[in-house]
């Protein structure tokens, strides 16, 4: 089953990371273990040039969303996008939304050689899309008061403790890479799949 990284969170004008970097759990309704890992899946997927296709078109929307994440969340708890930078930052979301959306159809057609999307993949998408929203639920007022602001990004760290921002800085740090190691395995570049494959 894969996790692929989960949104933050703005929890009263504060934010506060909820992060599952695309890990590898066993699943598998058929008694056996099965380990999927993202770079993996364009080796696997060499059945068709379609499938191939498909699971580097995967590997790039996780990157693009995964580099969204960075963004948000190294950002967020350290500076205010104030004035039009709210526009940026929407953009932003909103990407993200349409980026999700398209991986699910994607992962449909990738995931059919594999035996489909595993439930508990299935089961977490659904919590990250709760958690995405209620996380945009409450962003809304702070984007509505940083509208009216000057435009510029104001170094404006948020009122918890520095332990969660550094958190929050580690796990932009984390999926950024994640982010790289995709596309550099959707473009099979040598070693970009290491540890899981010797040879890429």
């Amino acid at each position: 089953m894969l996790l692929d990284s989960a949104p933050a969170k703005r929890l009263s004008c504060v934010h506060l990371g909820v992060g599952f970097d695309k890990g590898h759990l066993p699943a598998g309704g058929d008694g056996r273990l099965r380990c999927v890992r993202h770079p993996l899946l364009p080796r696997m997927a060499r059945k068709t040039p379609r499938s191939w296709e498909a699971a580097q078109a995967e590997l790039r929307l996780h990157a693009a969303r995964d580099f969204i994440y960075a963004t948000l969340f190294g950002t967020l708890p350290w500076v205010a996008w104030q004035g039009w930078w709210v526009a940026a930052l929407s953009t932003l979301l909103i990407s993200e939304v349409a980026l999700t959306l398209a991986d699910f159809v994607v992962e449909d057609w990738v995931r059919k050689p594999l035996g489909g999307i595993y439930p508990g993949e299935r089961v977490m998408h659904g919590l990250m899309g709760v958690v995405y929203g209620a996380m945009l639920a409450n962003l809304s007022p702070t984007l509505r008061q940083w509208w009216n602001a000057p435009s510029e990004l104001t170094v404006s760290p948020v009122p918890v403790p520095d332990t969660v921002r550094w958190c929050m800085l580690a796990m932009a740090a984390g999926v950024f890479l994640s982010g790289v190691r995709d596309l550099c395995a959707a473009v099979e570049v040598p070693r970009s799949a290491w540890p899981w494959s010797p040879s890429r």
